[in-house]
């Protein structure tokens, strides 16, 4: 079982790849964090905010507008 302190941790690493430049590997370790939340509930809420807002810096930087208002 993956805790929700992993979680977070994984979307630190998905920042990482945002600072470097690596949007691709950025995008699919927020939505992996987003479906591995998803049936947590309450109790993975912080990571499932956390990856949330920050998919939305990176669907935003890559020009994916429409993504960002889904």
């Amino acid at each position: 079982m993956v805790t929700r302190h992993a979680r977070v941790g994984r979307c630190l690493i998905g920042l990482s790849f945002a600072l470097q430049g690596r949007m691709t590997e950025t995008e699919r370790t927020y939505r992996e964090v987003l479906r591995e939340a998803e049936p947590g509930g309450a109790v993975c809420a912080e990571p499932a905010y956390l990856a949330t807002s920050l998919l939305g810096e990176v669907l935003y930087e890559v020009d994916e507008i429409d993504a960002v208002r889904e």
